[in-house]
């Protein structure tokens, strides 16, 4: 999200595509301690309060599942579980799953 952020205040069209909810790991975390700018805040809490500023500033959001990405040197194509969409510039930002030890 904060690659997307940075390239909207800078004036550049984005498009963020995901597969769940904005935040990813974080709304499944019932207590984050320590963030900066907050003492304590509940995961959800705090993804929703990252997510605003780029709802603010128009992001072009897509819920979908990214299966490929496919450079074309001129050109990138992202294939997902829906569509298929063209960029000069991707930036991959996988996120974590939480695993069961």
């Amino acid at each position: 999200m904060t690659s997307a952020l940075y390239a909207l205040r800078s004036e550049l069209k984005v498009t963020l595509i995901e597969a769940g909810l904005p935040g990813g790991q974080m709304n499944n975390t019932a207590e984050i301690e320590n963030y900066p700018g907050y003492t304590s805040i509940q995961g959800p809490e705090l993804a929703e309060a990252m997510f605003a500023p780029l709802e603010d500033l128009g992001i072009n959001h897509i819920y979908d599942e990214v299966v490929d990405i496919v450079d074309h040197k001129t050109h990138k194509e992202v294939i997902t579980v829906e569509g298929t969409y063209m960029s000069k510039t991707v930036i991959i930002a996988t996120g974590s799953v939480h695993k069961k030890l």
